[in-house]
């Protein structure tokens, strides 16, 4: 999946060669590989800590075009405007069921649901990271086709005006 992956993440860089693009891996290990594969396509820039995630924000903000592959930037980052015009979900953000809270809550009366909405939360979360007012746009991808199924089994768990703005007429070429 990892090569289907970035070979999505290059049509999509093809598709977009002059804007900057925030990438959101689900861990710092795909962020790494994902860094790896696309560092010659053009500027990219990641991070491993907090102290150098405002650092590779900084750089990601000052570059012309380039990429910032960000494992932990679903809130707390406004690309407003030229800062951000396209965003790339890579795999659906699923809570970790590694965490035992996460587990014991997605098994509890409920949990599935609860598990969906935060997935869902996450998804509008980092797609929202370059929209940040009503002039505002920006272009999403969605490149984990396990949001297919996710969706089938909730999409009322998203808001409206998100669900409005989904488009299935794209289709990456890789």
């Amino acid at each position: 999946e990892r090569e289907e992956l970035v070979r999505g993440l290059s049509e999509v860089l093809r598709r977009h060669p002059d804007e900057r693009v925030l990438v959101h891996p689900v861990s710092y290990d795909l962020a790494a590989y994902v860094t790896q594969a696309i560092k010659d396509a053009r500027p990219t820039f990641t991070y491993r800590s907090a102290v150098d995630r405002n650092k590779a924000i900084a750089a990601f903000k000052r570059a012309k075009s380039g990429v910032l592959v960000a494992p932990s930037l679903d809130r707390g980052i406004d690309l407003a405007d030229d800062a951000c015009r396209v965003v790339v979900v890579a795999k659906v953000p699923y809570p970790y069921l590694g965490d035992r809270q996460v587990s014991a809550r997605l098994y509890a009366p409920g949990g599935q649901t609860w598990y969906g909405i935060k997935t869902a939360r996450s998804l509008v979360q980092m797609t929202g990271r370059a929209t940040r007012h009503k002039d505002d746009w920006s272009i999403s991808y969605i490149l984990d086709k396990q949001f297919v199924t996710f969706w089938n089994k909730n999409r009322g768990l998203f808001p409206e005006w998100w669900t409005a703005a989904l488009s299935w007429r794209e289709r990456l070429r890789v």
